[in-house]
């Protein structure tokens, strides 16, 4: 659209994964260490080990602060490699945009959403005539309340 002002604002997301390492004794795993605590953390996040030759070891992470601080070996089990990995799952994308004003644009404005995903319940909008709504092609929407064209 020529001439159109719309705001735009790149919005960094600075949460970052912690990352662990196990410690294989004999085949099991007793006991895994935090080497990143990463940041942005709300939850506990679930934690998996990684390798070729083992399996069913159970580790918990302890959050505090956003961090990772902590892991807990709950369940050793055997048959783990002197290569197995924890991983720790990602902490939730922190990265937001609040507009604080309104927003009017004038003109035709176009959505292309392919996946026809549209997020909200609409609160907010006032004076909203969904008789002008059009489709892509130029046929009105079936929000003129004759149900579908």
């Amino acid at each position: 659209m020529t001439g159109a002002r719309i705001a735009r604002l790149t919005v960094p997301n600075t949460a970052q994964p912690a990352i662990g390492l196990p410690t294989v004794n004999n085949r099991f795993i007793t006991t895994a260490t935090v080497t990143f605590g990463g940041s942005g953390y709300t939850t506990t996040p679930a934690v998996t080990v990684n390798d070729s030759t083992g399996s069913g070891a159970m580790i918990t992470a302890t959050v505090s602060g956003g961090q990772a601080t902590g892991l807990t070996v709950n369940t050793a089990e055997s048959g783990y490699s002197a290569g197995a990995s924890v991983a720790i799952g990602a902490p939730p994308i922190n990265a937001t945009q609040t507009f604080a004003s309104s927003n009017n644009f004038s003109g035709v404005n176009l959505l292309t959403n392919p996946n026809n995903a549209i997020a909200g319940n609409g609160a907010g909008l006032t004076n909203l005539n969904a008789g002008n709504l059009l489709r892509h092609d130029g046929g009105r929407t079936a929000f003129e309340g004759r149900g579908v064209p």
